[in-house]
């Protein structure tokens, strides 16, 4: 009977989750930092934003018992940390209700509204650019491999079955992650530029 239940789901969370930008003055700042007081709940937070779990995988993960971390996943749910996103079952049957985080990212600021105001702008652009970055990186990527299935070798360079390049030394970093870590360089020194000179 308990192989006719479905033990755990893929779960698919949305890359367009909004991060959460957080003053410390706001009134929903002090249950966010209630529940953040204790190392332990920061460590299931974070071990909720590897991967969505269930109580009892978190338990395991950071190392306390099933009471202590449920009492934790209460209070980060109350703050609107995480989120319950599906729900599992057992071998015996019984329901795991699944945890993830509710938000892209958690960012706290200390300053006034405008510079609030601001920081939240550029980082929604930044986010939308690290975004763009990746889908162009993706076409980059896919453009040289379609060149490269055309000439199948050239000099020392030769392209495996998967399409990957490879030199004689050894592996080549793939073209769309040589493009995706300059674009991140790129958008750094724009973000600390506009930082400093704000």
């Amino acid at each position: 009977m308990s192989q006719l239940l479905p033990l755990r789901s893929e779960i698919t969370q949305e890359p367009s989750r909004e991060s959460l930008l957080l003053s410390i003055d706001e009134d929903a700042a002090d249950e966010v930092f209630d529940a953040l007081s204790s190392s332990t709940a920061r460590s299931i937070l974070m071990t909720l934003y590897e991967e969505p779990q269930t109580a009892s995988d978190i338990a395991n993960s950071v190392d306390t018992s099933l009471q202590n971390t449920k009492y934790h996943l209460d209070n980060l749910l109350d703050a609107g940390l995480i989120e319950i996103v599906d729900t599992w079952y057992s071998e015996h049957g019984r329901e795991m209700k699944v945890y993830a985080p509710a938000n892209g990212s958690l960012v706290v600021v200390a300053s006034d509204e405008s510079t609030k105001n601001s920081l939240r702008e550029m980082l929604k652009r930044l986010l939308g650019a690290v975004g763009l970055l990746g889908v162009m990186s993706i076409a980059v990527d896919y453009v040289i491999k379609i060149f490269n299935r055309r000439s199948l070798t050239n000099g020392s360079i030769v392209v495996d079955e998967q399409m990957q390049v490879e030199s004689i030394g050894g592996p080549v970093v793939p073209p769309g992650v040589l493009f995706f870590v300059g674009g991140l360089f790129v958008l750094a020194v724009v973000f600390a530029w506009w930082y400093w000179f704000r």
